[in-house]
């Protein structure tokens, strides 16, 4: 099949998918997000939620004004709360991981199985290939801290966010609980 040079020229500038139909998306988008850390990832999920959910919540027509307008207030303090302690446990355990991975050698020690310890080794001779380890691996600490930090903190803080903002706000206990 000969493409038209238009389409040569799309495909070009495009990464395409292919199922049932193709869709195409522009290289800059990967690029931009393939850059990004998992703090900045989280960030940016975090202000996607903000900037499109309470909106959803606030017209969905199937619900009474109170209820909707008691679902953005949760809606908007879950992101706060959400964003607030992904990206402070993710930094955190990130830069945990840095400073554990200054010295090799040290590092090296507390891996117990000699391949595993062998291909690290190897990958922490090469600069490039270290950085990109050392963000890796912080990501993936970074997650499972997150995982354990949204029930021991997150839900938690977020309940009691609520529960204030709501009673800042001037909704009475009625009203909430008839929003639920």
């Amino acid at each position: 099949m000969r493409l038209s040079q238009t389409d040569q020229q799309f495909n070009k500038n495009n990464v395409s998918f292919s199922g049932n139909k193709t869709l195409y998306v522009p290289k800059k988008v990967f690029s931009s997000v393939e850059n990004m850390d998992s703090v900045k990832q989280r960030l940016a999920l975090g202000a996607a939620a903000l900037a499109f959910q309470p909106a959803i919540d606030y017209f969905n027509p199937m619900v009474d004004e109170k209820t909707r307008k008691f679902s953005v207030l949760k809606t908007v303090v879950k992101a706060v709360v959400g964003t607030a302690s992904g990206l402070a446990i993710r930094g955190a355990i990130i830069k945990y991981t840095a400073k554990k991975m200054e010295n090799p050698q040290k590092f090296l020690s507390i891996i117990k199985d000699s391949k595993l310890k062998e291909s690290v080794a190897e990958i922490l001779k090469d600069e490039e290939k270290k950085k990109k380890f050392r963000e890796n691996l912080g990501t993936a600490f970074g997650l499972l801290g997150v995982a354990v930090g949204d029930f021991t903190f997150d839900m938690p803080m977020a309940r009691y966010s609520i529960h204030h903002v709501a009673e800042a706000l001037g909704m009475s206990d009625a009203e909430k609980k008839e929003a639920k």
